[in-house]
């Protein structure tokens, strides 16, 4: 009843934001969109959407950075209602949360806890792609696919394809299905969206 259709964005607690501003701008060579307050927001050459990766500046102090959030696209607004009833029914907490330069957003957990968030819209900027100019360092294009550790491979694997993933590739020793990593991608054919 709900389509995830992309990974969208990663928010990201940080130590040092003047650091890791150089990195992610100079080294990377993501294009910074936006800086407010203690936060920066940072996007791909390619990427028309204001944001795919959000550095926040970690407040307490002694705290290790982290990943704060991993952000999950969904087609329509109305997908959020959907997808917020199926966490609830998993079991995995969800709630609603004000996010800026998000249109309505998701916070949800996966039953490992990994904290996700979701949303249908953000503003749109002009591709930075022919822009030579701004391009620096790696020119990275855009952020696309997420890597999660989690302490059981098999029970992460049936929830992401419940919620509309499917299998595309595993790792388990020969022989067996004792799934020690598996790739997902988003269900369905890109046309039907």
């Amino acid at each position: 009843p709900f389509r995830i259709t992309r990974a969208s964005h990663v928010v990201l607690t940080v130590r040092d934001l003047a650091a890791s501003r150089q990195f992610y701008e100079k080294v990377i060579g993501l294009i910074l969109t936006a800086e407010e307050d203690d936060t920066l927001y940072f996007r791909g050459v390619e990427e028309a959407c204001h944001h795919s990766l959000v550095l926040r500046k970690e407040s307490n102090k002694g705290s290790d950075a982290a990943c704060a959030r991993l952000g999950l696209r969904v087609f329509m607004d109305r997908d959020l209602d959907a997808l917020k009833a199926f966490f609830e029914a998993q079991g995995c907490p969800a709630a609603w949360a004000s996010v800026p330069h998000q249109g309505r957003t998701l916070h949800a957990s996966d039953p490992a806890g990994t904290p996700l968030e979701f949303c249908a819209t953000m503003p749109v900027l002009p591709r930075m792609i022919t822009k030579f100019s701004r391009h620096a360092g790696g020119s990275a294009l855009r952020l696309d696919h997420y890597q999660i550790l989690t302490p059981d491979v098999a029970k992460a694997c049936a929830f992401y394809m419940a919620a509309g993933f499917r299998l595309s590739e595993y790792i388990a020793p020969t022989g067996t299905f004792d799934l020690r990593g598996v790739f997902l991608q988003r269900k369905g054919n890109p046309h039907d969206i």
